[in-house]
């Protein structure tokens, strides 16, 4: 259950612990077969073995920087299957850049009726932006920027009651992630993408037993106390999980 670490043993999260004792008490594995299992064997996906407490008017993805070290004493991430929220977290993006594969449901804004960024073929490569309608228009600048479509283009075209009210002509926000904005598009949409998706239904239980247990609201003041307090929670969830498979 330890990792090499400079100073010697590193500590153990108490959800871990808990998983692990449970492993070796009902299946008598050691300590390499315990996480071994619960690394590979997918029953054993719905426990958490991280947790991170931050506060609530703090970006949700910065808890990502908090978390990585815990995730990474498991070894290498090959794939990371997250909520939108956890989209724009560094983690994320240097999964992607690295070319591991990432999961999650792209953001999807809509345009009150009218046609939806999804609509609109984005070519990063030869930074051009083209309307439902074919016209086209430049990226002129990289990563974060507003693409926008004249007006000479946009007020005699015929799907314009359908695209845009604008008298200046239509635009397009790009992220400066767009082009994993727009691999988690394609990727969703197929079979495969899908049946990935469908496997966070498990963790997303997990994390309503710890809501059901804990309640909606922090029990103590400091974010170290109710760190302490959402341990313990996940280590009593972990022990109800093994419970249940190890019947």
């Amino acid at each position: 259950m330890y990792h090499d670490h400079p100073r010697g043993k590193a500590a153990v999260p108490p959800a871990l612990l808990a998983m692990a004792t449970l492993l070796q008490s009902y299946e008598q594995k050691s300590d390499a077969a315990a996480i071994l299992e619960s690394v590979f064997d997918k029953r054993w996906h719905r426990l958490i073995l991280a947790i991170c407490v931050r506060p609530a008017n703090e970006a949700e993805f910065y808890a990502a920087d908090y978390l990585k070290p815990e995730v990474l004493n498991w070894g290498e991430i090959d794939e990371l299957q997250i909520d939108r929220g956890y989209q724009s977290s560094p983690l994320t993006l240097e999964l992607y850049d690295s070319g591991k594969r990432v999961v999650a449901k792209p953001w999807d804004p809509s345009n009150k009726g009218k046609f939806a960024k999804k609509h609109f073929k984005i070519d990063l490569e030869s930074n051009q932006v083209t309307c439902p309608e074919g016209h086209t228009t430049d990226i002129k600048k990289k990563g974060k920027t507003t693409v926008r479509f004249k007006a000479a283009l946009c007020q005699p075209c015929p799907q314009r009651s359908r695209c845009t009210d604008s008298k200046t002509g239509r635009t397009i926000a790009l992220l400066e992630h767009e082009a994993m904005m727009m691999d988690l598009r394609q990727y969703t949409q197929t079979t495969q993408g899908r049946a990935a998706a469908r496997e966070r239904v498990k963790v997303e239980h997990s994390l309503a037993s710890i809501c059901n247990r804990k309640g909606p609201r922090a029990r103590y003041f400091g974010m170290r106390k109710n760190e302490f307090d959402l341990n313990r929670t996940a280590a009593i969830s972990n022990l109800h999980i093994a419970m249940n498979l190890a019947a």
